[in-house]
């Protein structure tokens, strides 16, 4: 069954700003690198302008343990499209990590309130009221992952997607096929303001 993890206290908070892109609000991975981030907090980080990923972590392959994401963001208002509030990865390996009020905004676009990967496993994580949100079409109020993810034994609690003009996909998860197995959902929403 699915367990929560006690919080953390948040700690720092670093920013990225930059006119084009900008990735990583505390850490970015690049080249062919595949670190193992373990028992880490990340609080108010942001990464900001242009297609703004991963507010606290962007990463190509990583293992993420045991770690803490509070208030993270990916994206600000203005014409910028955010995914992965906290954390965008490719096929990373996640587990027992702890996912609070998390933010992806876009101006046409934002996936992952927390999490946005191609082909992620998540094993008992918490996700608790992370949100995507943009005019035009976000998805995945925790979770977005448009490959093959495996989520095993995670908690999902009112995270939410919503669109202001077009459509939200996937309050809580949004992928493309994968497993979902043991985990919990419980008052997640995806909501559209209006129509087109």
């Amino acid at each position: 069954a699915p367990r929560e993890r006690p919080p953390a206290r948040p700690r720092g908070g670093a920013r990225v700003a930059a006119p084009n892109d900008s990735h990583g609000g505390a850490i970015d991975v690049r080249g062919d690198s595949e670190p193992v981030i373990r028992r880490c907090v990340f609080s108010n980080n942001t990464a900001s302008g242009g297609t703004a990923g991963g507010g606290a972590v962007w990463c190509g392959r990583a293992r993420i343990e045991d770690c803490t994401f509070v208030g993270n963001v990916a994206g600000e208002s203005g014409f910028t499209n955010g995914s992965g509030g906290a954390v965008r990865c490719a096929d990373a390996t996640i587990e027992r990590c702890l996912f609070r009020s998390n933010h992806a905004w876009g101006y046409e676009a934002a996936s992952g309130g927390a999490v946005c990967a191609a082909s992620a496993t998540l094993r008992d994580c918490t996700f608790e009221n992370n949100r995507a949100e943009c005019p035009g079409a976000p998805a995945g109020g925790a979770v977005a992952d448009r490959g093959h993810p495996v989520i095993t034994g995670c908690v999902f609690r009112a995270n939410r997607v919503s669109a202001h003009y077009f459509y939200a996909s996937g309050g809580a998860v949004l992928a493309g096929s994968g497993s979902v197995t043991g985990c919990l959902f419980l008052g997640n929403a995806a909501t559209c303001n209006q129509g087109p």
